[in-house]
Formats: C-alpha cells, sequence, structure tokens
C-alpha cells in the first residue's frame, strides 16, 4: 500500500467505512469495490468521493512541496552569494582604508615638499590627489 492511500485510510471517517467491511482497493484501477456495492452504493460513494478529493488535495500538496524545494534551494544559493558579496565588500573596504592611509601619507609628504619649497609640481600633485580642492 501506498503511503497516500495509508494515510487516507487511516481518517476517522473512512477507517469506519472500511473496517470490519468487504470493501477491497483494485490497484489496477486505483478504486475502492464492494462486492454487494449496490447495498452498500452510500459508503462506496462516500468512499470513492473522498478518494478522489484526497489524490487531487495529495497531488497539490506534492506540487506545493516541489515548489517549496525549489524555493529552498533558491533561497539558500542566494545566501551563499550574499555571503560571497558581504567577503567581497569587506576585502574591498580594507583595501580602500589601506589606499586612504597611503595616499593620506603621500599628501602629507607632498605638503612638506610643497611648505620647504616653491616646487610647482608637488602643488599639482597635491591637488590632483585631493581632487582639485588643494586649499587645506
Amino acid at each position: 500500500m501506498d503511503k497516500c492511500r495509508e494515510a487516507f485510510e487511516k481518517l476517522p471517517e473512512i477507517n469506519a467505512i472500511l473496517h470490519g467491511s468487504e470493501f477491497g482497493f483494485n490497484e489496477s484501477i486505483n478504486q475502492y469495490y464492494h462486492p454487494h456495492h449496490t447495498e452498500h452504493r452510500l459508503n462506496y460513494a462516500f468512499l470513492m468521493g473522498a478518494w478522489s478529493v484526497w489524490q487531487s488535495r495529495q497531488a497539490e500538496v506534492d506540487e506545493l512541496s516541489s515548489q517549496n524545494q525549489i524555493l529552498k534551494e533558491v533561497a539558500e544559493s542566494d545566501t551563499k552569494t550574499i555571503e560571497r558579496l558581504e567577503s567581497v565588500i569587506n576585502l574591498n573596504d580594507s583595501e580602500l582604508k589601506d589606499k586612504d592611509k597611503r595616499i593620506e601619507a603621500a599628501l602629507n609628504h607632498l605638503n612638506d615638499v610643497r611648505n620647504k619649497g616653491t616646487d610647482q609640481s608637488c602643488y599639482l600633485a597635491i591637488k590632483a590627489l585631493r581632487g582639485n580642492n588643494a586649499n587645506s
């Protein structure tokens, strides 16, 4: 017996009909049967209707589970991508801080040179490094 039918037959309403009765299940046509179905047509109709709805709902559950699994995989992939990007950002941030320190040291050195003489090229270098704001 497959898990879908097993779960269906554990339902209290279904179990009450099947327990101690002559209802059986025909695997080849996926239907319940009763040797005296005309005498048990209400139970048979209820059982087959419930079985049909159960299978339909189970198909929906299976589809949603499949979609959920895909979403989990996408979320895991996105999480890994975010972690890699954060790592790159941290590395770039560290590199930028290091470059800022070196540029500041170069600017201080060029200021010292400029303050000690009148070298126009030092003045232009300071102006370029500061983004054309050499007033400081």
